[in-house]
């Protein structure tokens, strides 16, 4: 068998969907899998052997090509089917789209194989998704909502496969690198300074004062700071003024010192998401356009710290909507000081202290959910009932999705006794009372709403017989309805169930 994954974003993004590639390595084990991606992808080639071929496409390249004069309108387009013909001649059995824009869609619908995953265009210019969890993607990315499941669970999910590991490893160059730095053999922590993205960015003043008051706290540790060849000069300033290590490293290098240290600094990057596959503790700082629900930090006990405003996380291609960087500004040097240090001795009961005490911060602890997902929970508690009300909403999509509503009654009750332990786990020594009467409420909330999706459907319905419309039109928004009633049954079925469940051991 011989799979295509194609993945035509950014670094992070194609490194946070590695887990897939890891999944189809267990799900099929003597399967070839090849990758299409851009090309400044292919320089996680060396750490990722279970990928048989990368076939790279020069976006720049293209691009620069559609808007030159010399060269005639068309040649990139010919370029580009040049290239994608040479693909289809592997005859593949499976491609997977991991990556959900239109130019992905295009490429995916000229692909030719015996089975596809994701959003592909068909010859009428139909987007076909292939799989519920990509249709979920399409419908709700751009909507600034809690449910939202981590980018790397949907497409776990929508692949069938199970989350197994991270598959990159560190090869002899990279593991050369780091030695050529001399670091002495104590703890250290790393500091990955900059983002693509300035708003992303904490700034040069906070990152000097946060590496001093650590330093001052831990003075038996070690400070790194990581960047790239492009970030040298900006890295070394920093350094001058705090004492701190200076590594300019290559992917291959920063996963090898990933791998010996023992904390990681950062914000949403690629270093990030490449941290996945070592050891070290992650302390992620949620900043602008990052959006943790969808992106944060996928390792289980990482903390995210995001400051508490409305106006969090703004879109990626708009400008700041504040006079000043409000967040950068939220996120206290000496708050992030103190969180990294009880962050580096795994101290939470300290972590848990400091989310209390701080009113414009939000403290999130990361988890692997035993009903399959990854979570970011609240470390304040201040809303447990918010948190039940997260847990479950999950659980219902992941009904809905996999359409795990059509087998036997069993399943909701396998599902309500992982809910259960969640609880139990998110929540320690909660009391069972307030949580009925929520559950109670929810049900009641859920009951209305799927009582009116059912009321507008079949009216919808009486509404359309006999007159002329737009098929398709029509067949979304009905589909939409549907889903909308279906959804409530759901989940008034899992409450009804989880409270069954927190009646009997109450």
């Amino acid at each position: 068998m011989k799979i295509l994954v194609v993945s035509l974003l950014r670094l992070g993004d194609f490194i946070q969907v590695t887990p897939v590639l890891s999944g189809l390595s267990h799900r099929f084990p003597k399967a070839r899998i090849d990758v299409l991606t851009h090309k400044p992808v292919r320089q996680l080639e060396p750490m990722l052997p279970l990928v048989t071929k990368w076939w790279t496409l020069d976006r720049d390249e293209l691009q620069s090509g559609l808007g030159r004069a010399e060269i005639p309108m068309l040649t990139s387009f010919a370029v580009l089917k040049e290239q994608l013909d040479v693909v289809n001649l592997e005859n593949y059995d499976l491609i997977i789209n991991l990556t959900q824009t239109q130019f992905s869609g295009w490429i995916c619908g000229y692909l030719q194989s015996q089975g596809k995953l994701g959003l592909a265009f068909d010859v009428r210019g139909r987007a076909l998704f292939h799989s519920p969890w990509f249709r979920y993607l399409d419908r709700r990315a751009q909507i600034k909502s809690e449910d939202i499941f981590n980018y790397t669970d949907i497409f776990l999910q929508a692949c069938e496969v199970q989350y197994k590991s991270w598959p990159l490893t560190p090869t002899f160059a990279g593991q050369n690198e780091v030695k050529a730095l001399n670091l002495a053999r104590k703890p250290t922590l790393v500091a990955q300074l900059f983002t693509s993205d300035d708003k992303k960015n904490w700034g040069r003043s906070a990152w000097i004062e946060f590496i001093q008051r650590f330093k001052a706290q831990e003075p038996a540790w070690q400070v790194v700071l990581l960047g790239s060849p492009q970030e040298e000069a900006r890295v070394r300033e920093v350094a001058r003024e705090t004492g701190a290590h200076v590594a300019i490293l290559s992917l291959d290098g920063a996963l090898a010192l990933l791998q010996r240290s023992d904390v990681l600094v950062s914000g949403d990057t690629s270093i990030k998401h490449l941290a996945n596959a070592s050891s070290i503790r992650v302390l992620e700082l949620s900043l602008g356009s990052s959006d943790f629900l969808r992106t944060g930090i996928y390792k289980p006990d990482s903390l995210i710290l995001q400051g508490k405003l409305a106006c969090a996380p703004c879109p990626h291609s708009g400008a700041c909507s504040q006079p000043t960087h409000a967040c950068a500004e939220t996120l206290r040097p000496e708050t992030v000081a103190l969180a990294a240090q009880a962050l580096a001795h795994a101290d939470w009961k300290t972590l848990n202290e400091q989310s209390r005490a701080n009113g414009q911060v939000t403290y999130l602890r990361t988890r692997h959910l035993e009903t399959g997902f990854w979570f970011a929970a609240d470390m304040a508690v201040g809303h447990p009932l918010r948190t039940v009300e997260a847990i479950v909403e999950r659980c219902t999509w992941k009904f809905l999705l996999n359409q795990e509503f059509k087998r036997p009654l069993v399943e909701f009750g396998s599902e309500t006794v992982r809910l259960e332990n969640e609880i139990e786990r998110l929540l320690p020594g909660s009391s069972r009372a307030p949580l009925l009467t929520h559950l109670d409420f929810m049900e009641e909330e859920t009951g209305r709403r799927h009582d009116t999706a059912a009321r507008a459907l079949s009216r919808f319905a009486r509404e359309q017989a006999g007159r002329a419309f737009d098929l398709s039109q029509i067949r979304h928004q009905q589909t939409q309805m549907e889903e909308d009633a279906r959804q409530a049954e759901i989940k008034v079925k899992l409450i009804r169930s989880l409270k069954t469940r927190l009646m009997e051991s109450t």
